[in-house]
């Protein structure tokens, strides 16, 4: 795998000892050739490379040796993410990652590079949510590295960095159902559907802005819900961000997934139906113009509705609530009620039970009776 040459005492450069070999991939691994002056480190150097090739724990020295910067866009050009998320990722790298290791060597970032990184956020103002929104994407990078073989481990391996507040949601700082009925009330009529859809379905709101009639089936006497679309924007040619339908976070493109619809929602989405129809392609939400409903244009309508609903409410102030309270509120009335984690992990298109558990398992009901009892029943002499 790796040759000794001896190039001879009077070598004039000298390093006499040159050890020749190829990297992984047999005949088809790139030939490489590295000296020295002392034969004991030419044969302890062949020794160890013979070992790397032979183990898969190589690591291609030129492939290190590009900048954060060159390695980030070679990265983000063949990864497949949505287009509003490689902007946002793009945007962030540009402000937070690039002035501190954009032109540093990918395998001279070191664990502390990215602790300066997070003090300057933190001290800046910004959270640890926020600086992981910014990291994540960075620690996928440097996880690809290592795959590559560019460099031998992630810095993110030994930084010390800061940790995420918990996900749990407090189920005592969300809507009531007296706020839900008071919420879509206050929107406009032609809007007030999707409420529905998101604190009864637990539907995200650019799902909800992508409800489409035909959606709607029965199945086995339950009505059911389809979700295969979501409203987002996207990124066209010219530049510009511009709405559309694409599929749903989690899942690929044509994925989708079932959501049992209680009869009150149903009653709503009958009712919208007949007072105002549907966008051409049956899409139950839409703009004045029949266009694509985004989520910026929906919250809009969504503020201006909370704060004339909040005064005579048990909560302090419900303009402090954000859409996404109403899959909360869907969540915490499920599990609260008895229903299987697992169930409702599937019904909000979670990307595994772990996030659902994260953030609502202790709602689950207690299971100590239970336990104390089946185990009693099991150890009977």
């Amino acid at each position: 795998m790796a040759t000794l040459i001896d190039r001879g005492a009077d070598y004039d450069k000298g390093k006499r000892w040159m050890v020749r070999y190829r990297e992984a991939g047999g005949r088809s691994g790139r030939q490489r050739e590295k000296s020295f002056r002392l034969k004991k480190e030419a044969v302890d150097f062949k020794a160890s490379v013979e070992h790397r090739v032979r183990d898969g724990s190589y690591i291609d020295p030129d492939k290190g040796s590009v900048t954060v910067r060159a390695y980030w866009e070679e990265f983000t050009a063949r990864r497949q993410v949505k287009d509003t998320t490689a902007y946002r990722n793009g945007k962030s790298f540009e402000r937070h990652a690039k002035p501190a290791i954009g032109h540093k060597a990918l395998n001279n970032v070191v664990g502390a590079d990215l602790e300066k990184i997070a003090h300057t956020m933190l001290s800046g103002g910004l959270t640890a949510s926020y600086f992981w929104s910014v990291a994540n994407p960075l620690k996928a990078m440097f996880t690809q590295a290592v795959k590559d073989k560019a460099i031998a481990a992630t810095p993110f391996a030994s930084a010390s960095l800061p940790k995420l507040p918990r996900k749990a949601v407090d189920e005592t700082d969300l809507p009531t159902f007296a706020d839900v009925q008071r919420i879509a009330s206050g929107m406009k009529p032609q809007n007030a559907v999707g409420i529905w859809l998101m604190a009864g379905c637990g539907l995200r709101i650019g799902e909800a802005m992508g409800v489409c009639e035909k959606d709607f089936r029965l199945v086995a006497g339950t009505r059911m819900l389809r979700v295969r679309r979501q409203v987002q924007k996207v990124r066209n040619a010219d530049g510009k961000l511009r709405p559309a339908l694409v599929g749903l976070k989690h899942r690929q493109e044509g994925e989708w997934r079932d959501v049992p619809v209680p009869g009150i929602v149903w009653d709503h989405v009958e009712w919208h139906v007949r007072r105002f129809g549907t966008a051409e392609d049956g899409r139950l939400l839409r703009t004045a113009t029949g266009d694509l409903m985004t989520p910026d244009w929906y919250r809009e309508d969504w503020y201006a509705a909370v704060p004339r609903v909040g005064s005579d409410t048990s909560k302090a102030s419900t303009a402090r609530w954000k859409p996404h309270a109403l899959r909360h509120y869907f969540a915490t009335t499920c599990l609260l009620n008895g229903l299987p984690l697992l169930s409702v992990s599937r019904w909000l298109g979670h990307g595994s039970i772990t996030e659902t558990a994260d953030t609502y398992g202790h709602l689950t009901p207690d299971a100590a009776d239970t336990a104390v009892t089946v185990l009693d029943l099991a150890m009977v002499a």
